[in-house]
């Protein structure tokens, strides 16, 4: 909005100046006019002389309407993009008040997660639920648009979850409800990818179902492992069906989910996207949650992104969880 109202200042200011050159340079070519062809004595000048004057002032009054009227435009823009950023503000607020605390280590396991928006809202979204068994339900979902719709869609999905999480036995019932409910009140258009994850710190497991979102990465001293397994992303597909996948997990294990603001800053094919996370992850000065997650955020700020995308810029998400024992080697082995 500030350039626009500067773009409509430099047009004004250039047409006056224009106008005025050239009223200026037909007055010099009238008064050569005048003394080669009509060759005037001094009373006849002087009604001209009060001509060109007159000329001369109405050019001027001209002018300065001109600027008055681009000041006023300009004032009119400013308080617009006033308003809009301190409303922006606001939004951005209120979305970091919705992300929750990390938390407490729960017997054993440790867990981070962080966001870095692209603009002043986002389209990402993470959460860790407690559940009163001592399980705990770890989400991250990736709104398709972005600005203030996205963000609104995002709380949409947030409040959805709240409510559906203590009543759904496993992510894949989670997602299937959920997408039914986006579906139902679709009313832009959005969807989200979602991967959920249900934590069981006392039997080490993990449940999960992949919407739509870039694989979660396993890794660990028994090496590397994709976890793909869930569906299409919620309220994209009516009737949309998800699956879930049970893993056992051990000391040194970590699984990392990240938002394709991370995955197309990495810029590789969808194929080599589960090694290029984990080499990320393997890359990090510890195998700590925070540690991976802050390496990430680190290795892709300032990423130009997919080389066909010009003036690409996203929302960068990244959350962790695993077992403490991080001092285990972890094993590069290819990915299972």
């Amino acid at each position: 909005m500030k350039a626009r109202a500067n773009a409509a200042t430099r047009r004004s200011i250039e047409g006056g100046l224009t106008f005025v050159l050239l009223v200026i340079a037909g007055a010099q070519v009238l008064e050569w006019a005048i003394n080669r062809f009509l060759r005037p004595d001094a009373e006849e000048w002087t009604w001209i002389s009060d001509v060109v004057l007159s000329v001369g002032l109405v050019t001027m009054a001209v002018v300065w309407a001109r600027l008055k009227q681009a000041r006023t435009v300009v004032t009119a823009l400013e308080a617009q993009r006033i308003v809009l950023d301190a409303q922006l503000s606001i939004a951005a607020d209120v979305q970091r008040a919705l992300l929750p605390p990390i938390p407490e280590p729960l017997n054993g396991v440790h867990w981070y997660g962080a966001i870095e928006p692209a603009g002043q809202v986002g389209g990402d979204y993470f959460d860790f639920l407690a559940l009163p068994d001592g399980r705990m339900v770890v989400v991250l979902a990736d709104i398709s648009g972005k600005g203030i719709p996205a963000a609104i869609f995002v709380s949409n999905i947030r409040a959805i979850i709240h409510a559906l999480v203590r009543d759904v036995a496993t992510p894949d019932n989670l997602l299937n409800r959920l997408s039914r409910e986006v579906q139902m009140d679709a009313r832009a258009g959005l969807y989200a990818t979602c991967f959920v994850a249900l934590v069981d710190t006392r039997q080490r497991t993990v449940t999960y179902s992949n919407a739509g979102h870039p694989p979660g990465i396993l890794t660990g001293p028994g090496g590397v492992r994709a976890l793909a397994v869930g569906g299409p992303p919620v309220g994209l597909i009516e009737g949309a069906v998800y699956r879930a996948e049970t893993l056992s997990y051990g000391a040194g294990d970590v699984v990392t989910l990240v938002s394709d603001g991370i995955s197309e800053a990495l810029d590789v094919p969808a194929a080599l996207l589960p090694a290029a996370i984990a080499d990320e992850v393997f890359r990090a000065p510890s195998a700590t949650p925070e540690a991976i997650c802050r390496h990430l955020l680190d290795a892709t700020r300032g990423a130009h992104g997919p080389r066909d995308v010009e003036g690409w810029a996203d929302d960068r998400t990244v959350v962790a969880f695993g077992l403490h024992s991080f001092s285990s080697t972890p094993n590069r082995s290819a990915i299972r």
